[in-house]
């Protein structure tokens, strides 16, 4: 036994080093099953500073929905870099938050991301105040939490950051809550074109109504148009989202013509799903 030890000990490197280059394979491995089962696409790297993604899904979001919705986000200079996005409670505001921050993601680790296309500028860092874990040992509470990451974005974040913003200010007085969002956004707009990416979600619909916030050409508001004119917000299916409706229905239809007693099913399941799919 001392005999063995003392082999690996000698070893031991050999050892690491195999161990990390496995888990580097396991890795890339994954990436490229999920790409090609999912149909994700190969973003494209650009210097400049753009985010720009078409029929953006998020990575397991999709898996889990019968019928995920893909949407869109476009952030430069020129197309507004601070979007606001509002809406009820359930409707996907976060989750849309966080597929644009995993597809900036996976695209920096060589990955290929859901969606038709993307065009992603490099990214420095990635700031987001989205998700705050309360902890006794912390001592601090929950608005502290959201301050302090607050606080690392507003003096970290250069125009070459991208920084997610949910429901920031509720976990205090309405007005409190608001006056430092609003303040937050302020001093990001008045960096113009040195201001970061900046994607913010938030229930403080009198930021649209009562028009608090300066219109400067970097600030966007999402659905504002059909929250002012008190309409109902519609789905937006893209070509994507049609075209798997129409393999999917294919595939049901061709299944309930199949003798279950006399037809081949894996056969029916390996040459038509799979080719359905792959098409």
């Amino acid at each position: 036994m001392h005999r063995l030890q003392n082999t690996i000990l000698e070893h031991s490197q050999v050892i690491y080093d195999v161990m990390e280059y496995t888990a580097e394979l396991d890795c890339l491995m994954a990436l490229s099953t999920c790409a090609r089962e999912f149909r994700y696409v190969r973003p494209q790297m650009v210097k400049e500073d753009i985010i720009d993604v078409q029929s953006g899904r998020h990575p397991v979001q999709e898996i889990c929905c019968s019928q995920f919705v893909p949407n869109d986000y476009c952030s430069k200079n020129g197309e507004g870099k601070i979007k606001i996005l509002t809406g009820p409670n359930a409707c996907g505001k976060s989750v849309y938050l966080k597929q644009v921050a995993l597809i900036v993601y996976m695209s920096h680790i060589g990955s290929f991301v859901p969606a038709e296309s993307a065009t992603i500028g490099t990214v420095d860092r990635i700031f987001t105040r989205i998700k705050s874990l309360e902890s006794v040992s912390i001592g601090l509470s929950t608005f502290m939490l959201d301050i302090s990451q607050m606080s690392e974005a507003l003096n970290c974040a250069t125009n070459r950051s991208l920084v997610m913003v949910d429901e920031f200010g509720k976990g205090t007085e309405s007005i409190d809550g608001l006056s430092l969002l609003c303040s937050s956004l302020r001093y990001w707009q008045a960096m113009e074109n040195l201001c970061p990416h900046i994607l913010v979600s938030t229930h403080f619909h009198s930021i649209i109504h009562r028009q608090i916030l300066p219109q400067t050409p970097q600030l966007k508001f999402l659905v504002s148009d059909l929250l002012r004119k008190k309409q109902p917000v519609h789905r937006v299916d893209s070509e994507s989202t049609e075209n798997n409706f129409k393999r999917c229905q294919a595939i049901v239809s061709n299944f309930l013509e199949l003798d279950l007693d006399n037809d081949d099913v894996e056969k029916f399941l390996k040459e038509y799903v799979l080719t359905t799919y792959k098409d």
